[in-house]
Parts: structure tokens; sequence; C-alpha cells
């Protein structure tokens, strides 16, 4: 790692340090009147001017093989030059140079650990009512970008929230990542630099003095999109982004079209989802920019406050083979939208590993997302590597009629290889025809039905709910999500008795049950022992917000046919299903109108 240190000013100018491996020295002095007489001239030919002259002072032939460089500068006026901007003599810019990694700051070792998926994001938009800014065209991005990552990455938007809301947000969800879409400046009572949150009562100022002194846990990153954050005395966007405290801040440098803003926020967010370290993933966003003919491209500064790669080292919690083969089995949830309070509650909260609950009751009407909101989290549940389950029972035999052994059975074999499981199959085999097991050998379960014969001895059905329960709880903590029971004729007798209330009840402390059901009545007792979660339809006050996301995850932006069935849908629609957006993406995918 090599620092260049910039400053602090003196009377022969600027000292630039460069402290390496080999140690601490000075290179050169720097005048700030020669530079601010360069930055003047915005001329293209003045700009390039500028780039050669900052690359002219920070250069040591040792930089040329460094992989990270860093530039540490005190002084106020240098600090908002357009260093990103710097050319070398053979025309190469080191802030786009692949393999190296250039940012502001000055790495300090890394004090927290890594973060297990899933990345919790938070986007704030601060102001949707200014049509120029694109606050929301930069959410869809984001989310555009995040698609393929659905269970790796928990994201929630807030919509022009109160400054009360934002903190509060903020407490609870601790993102790891925030970014913020809005205006900044300064408050006229406290002269302090200020992200506007432009709420019910109008625009609200928030200061860095709030921020430092109300955030209990900083976030690993933060991206500042905030306009009007140009550099002046106060140089309000640097202490702004230091009020956070986070490992790295990506801030604009002043005023940047809210086109090319979402540009970059679209592939910074593609690289860090494909396990890009946050100074590739900026650098690489930077060269899209470029490469597109954008001259924001070097507006945006990466200060880091650690390594790059301890920003944000997150990880999978099984290997790479078992989270594809998770990611195929749970791909419909990837275009399961708006439900992310919903999920925050089933999920548990952060850094959950099991629902804070023995039993939660799952309800709604019929078709408003039920099936996907529990599949969502079994999903995330299992690439932390958690033992979670999910039995639909619509999915066995015929999907009608469902016999309650049919979902023993699919419980027991989505269980992980465990020492009783072949005890457990070597009971069901012999109770099913009526018969008590004999000690030994294990027999395999031959998929035979539970015979009519047995019915009358609810004794046999109890011994193999004990023999499933025993193998529960040899699994340690699990957590079984379990889909339209109903389908099951004979529940009230079978399954609720024999597993459904022993969790509810205790009876299994490591072991959690989730029920998603349209009919509680078929729940018999469990209904009255489980927690409720209600799912609802969807009201058309949010239509456009419900289109928004799930066009973001269908890669389809809200325009044209789009933007105009969900103006359609808000007028013409009280309230719309998850089943209604897919209905409007397959109609215009073949032209429908």
């Amino acid at each position: 790692m090599s620092v260049v240190r910039v400053g602090p000013r003196s009377a022969s100018g600027c000292p630039v340090v460069l402290l390496d491996d080999a140690g601490e020295r000075l290179l050169r002095h720097v005048d700030p009147v020669r530079l601010a007489a360069l930055a003047a001239d915005a001329s293209p030919q003045g700009r390039r001017s500028l780039g050669r002259a900052l690359h002219d002072l920070v250069h040591d032939p040792s930089l040329d093989a460094a992989r990270g460089v860093y530039l540490d500068i005190g002084d106020e006026e240098l600090r908002a030059l357009p260093w990103e901007s710097m050319i070398a003599p053979d025309g190469r810019r080191p802030f786009l140079t692949e393999g190296a990694c250039w940012a502001r700051g000055r790495p300090r070792p890394a004090t927290r650990p890594g973060v297990l998926v899933p990345i919790r994001l938070l986007i704030v938009l601060g102001d949707t009512e200014d049509a120029a800014l694109l606050a929301r065209d930069e959410a869809d991005a984001i989310r555009r970008s995040l698609r393929a990552r659905h269970g790796a990455w928990h994201v929630e938007v807030l919509d022009q929230p109160t400054p009360r809301e934002f903190f509060e947000r903020m407490d609870d969800m601790r993102p790891h990542v925030l970014h913020f879409v809005g205006h900044s400046g300064i408050d006229p009572l406290e002269g302090l630099p200020m992200l506007e949150f432009n709420g019910p009562s109008g625009a609200v100022g928030v200061t860095a003095d709030r921020i430092v002194n109300a955030i209990g846990e900083p976030p690993r990153l933060v991206v500042l999109n905030a306009c009007r954050t140009a550099y002046g005395p106060s140089a309000s966007i640097w202490e702004l982004a230091d009020a956070f405290g986070a490992a790295a801040v990506v801030t604009m440098r002043g005023d940047v079209a809210s086109a090319p803003a979402v540009v970059f926020a679209e592939h910074l967010y593609d690289s860090l989802a494909s396990g890009a370290t946050v100074g590739d993933a900026v650098r690489a966003a930077r060269a899209v920019m470029f490469r597109e003919g954008l001259p924001e491209w070097e507006a945006p500064s990466l200060v880091v406050g650690h390594a790059p790669e301890d920003v944000l080292p997150w990880s999978l919690g099984v290997d790479p083979d078992t989270a594809r083969h998770l990611a195929e089995l749970y791909s419909g949830v990837a275009m399961a939208v708006d439900r992310a309070a919903e999920r925050w509650r089933l999920w548990g909260g952060v850094d959950s590993d099991a629902p804070p609950y023995r039993a939660l009751l799952v309800g709604g009407g019929p078709e408003v997302g039920k099936s996907s909101l529990v599949r969502s989290c079994v999903f995330t549940w299992r690439l932390r590597g958690c033992t979670a389950l999910y039995v639909d029972a619509g999915a066995l035999r015929d999907g009608r009629n469902v016999p309650w052994l049919d979902v023993v059975r699919a419980v027991a074999d989505a269980l992980p290889p465990l020492a009783g499981a072949e005890r457990f199959r070597h009971h069901l085999v012999h109770l099913r025809r009526g018969l008590r097991p004999p000690p030994e050998p294990f027999q395999p379960d031959d998929r035979g039905p539970w015979e009519a014969a047995n019915e009358a001895e609810p004794q046999l059905r109890e011994a193999l709910f004990e023999a499933l329960r025993a193998l529960l709880t040899e699994a340690g903590r699990v957590t079984i999500a379990l889909d339209h029971l109903a389908l099951v004729p004979e529940l009230a007798g079978t399954l609720v008795p024999g597993l459904l209330l022993p969790v509810a009840e205790g009876r299994l402390s490591e072991v959690s049950v989730i029920v998603a059901e349209d009919d509680e009545r078929v729940l018999g007792a469990f209904a009255d022992h489980a927690q409720r979660l209600t799912v609802e339809p969807w009201n058309r006050d949010r239509t456009e917000e419900i289109f928004r996301e799930f066009g973001a995850r269908a890669n389809r932006p809200y325009r044209g046919g789009w933007k105009d069935a969900s103006e359609w849908a808000r007028d013409n629609t009280p309230v719309f299903m998850p089943s209604h957006l897919h209905m409007f993406h397959s109609m215009i995918a073949t032209g429908r109108p």
C-alpha cells in the first residue's frame, strides 16, 4: 500500500509526502496558487492541463507497480480539485486503470468482521418531487443491477422519509450500505452542512451534527449522490461524508447530471454484487461512464477509511455450487416485490439465522404473494448456511387431496443428512403397514401409503410423529415452512397434533414452523397458538412504486408500455395482485396493448 499525503499548507507550499514500505519521503512541494489558476480554466484543454499537473504532483516511479494508491489530501482547497482526472504522460488515467486501485483517504486496519449475506442496502430518496433528479430511476437502476442476487441482498427504499423515519430505520435495519439520492446544502439556522429530506411538511435538513450523534452503528459504505454539494469554504460534502463514520464513502464532486449518476449507480452495484471490492467497483463504474463518453465519469470520489477489500467483505454461508443450486431452486422469488416490511418481520431482522418465534401463520387472501414471501426468507436462511425447509403440499402428488404422509416424507427428505434418518424411515415403512418396527436391520422406505386399516389405531400415527420429532431434535436449529396445507384432508388429526402443535407449544425447542395458509380454520388449535402476519393486496396509490420495482427485476424500465400499464392499473383497479404484474409484463412482451 502506498499513501501520498498532500499538505498541510506551509510557507513553502503544500508538501507531497510518499509513505510506503520504503518509509516516508518528501517528493516535492505544491504551489496552491498555480493549481488554482489551472483549475479556473474550464475548457477541455484546461482540464487536460490540470489532469497532467495533478499527476506530476503526486507521481513517483514506485507507484507504477502499486496495487493500491491512496491520496491523503489535508488542504481543503486541494481536496476540492478533480484528482480523479489525473493523466499520465502516456495518456493513461490512473483512476481508470484496471488492476490498480486509486482512491482518496488513508486506510486504517479493519476492526469489524466480514458480512454474511444478506447485504442490507437502504436507499433513501430525499426528493422525488424534483423530476430532474431522477431519484426513482436511480433506485430502479440499483434494483435492476441486483436482480440476479435477490437472496444475497436485502434492499429497502425510503421515499421522502421524515428525519425521524430515516433515523428509526437506520437503527432497526443497521444497513451495511446506505445510498442517498437528493439535495444537500447548508442549514440556514445552524450553518452546518445538511442533507435535505423533502417530507410532507416540505424540505427539512438533517445536519452532519445530527448524523454523527444519531447513528449508532455506521454503515460499511455510504454513497451520497447529493446534488449541489459543490466544495465551498465549509467543505460541506466532506463533513457530511465523515459524519456517517463509514469505512468508505462515495460522493459526487459538485453537481452531477442525474442520468450519468444513474449509470454510475447501476454499474457500481452490479460490480459489488459480483464480489468486486469497493475500489474495483467504483473504478469499473467510472470506466463504463468513460467509454460511453460521459464527462461526469470523474465526478464520483471514493474516500476510504479501510482498505477497499475490507470495506464490504461479504460471503455466503454455503459453497458456490450449493449457492447456484439454491438460486435455481428459488428462482421464482426474484420477482417477489414490495414485501420488504413483511420479509423483515418474517426473516427476523438483523443477521437472523431463524425466525424470532416458534410458530407463525402467514395469512391473507389468495394470490397476494404469501408463498413467494415465505420462500424468499427460506432462500436467505439457506444462503446463510442455516437449516430451513420449504414444503409445498401443492407440489406433492397431483396437488389435490394430498396424503398427510407425503408431507411427513417431504419434511424428512428436506433435512440434511442425519444419523437418525435411516432409523426414521425404518419406523415409517413398518408403522404405515400397522406393524411395530423391529430393532434391526433397518429397512428403507418403500414410499407406500398409510394403510387405511390403521386409521383406527392412532397410537401408530403418534409413534411415527414421535420418530419425526426425534429426527428434528437431532437436526438442531431448524425452520420448517409449510404451504398449502389445506390440500391435506386429514390435517386436523395428523399434522396439526403431530407436528404443528408440539412446535407451537415449545416441545421442540430448536424448531420453528411457518405456515402460509388462506383459510386458518383448517389449522385448528395451531391457529390459536401461532403469531400472525397478514399479507395484503396492493392499493392503487402505490401502483407506480410496485410497477417500478417489478420492472427493475424484469429489466423493463419504467417508460413506454410499462408506464402506460402502471397508469391504467392505478386508474382502473382499486387493488391488484402479483399475478396482474406478470400478466401486464407478458402482454407487453408479446406486443399486446
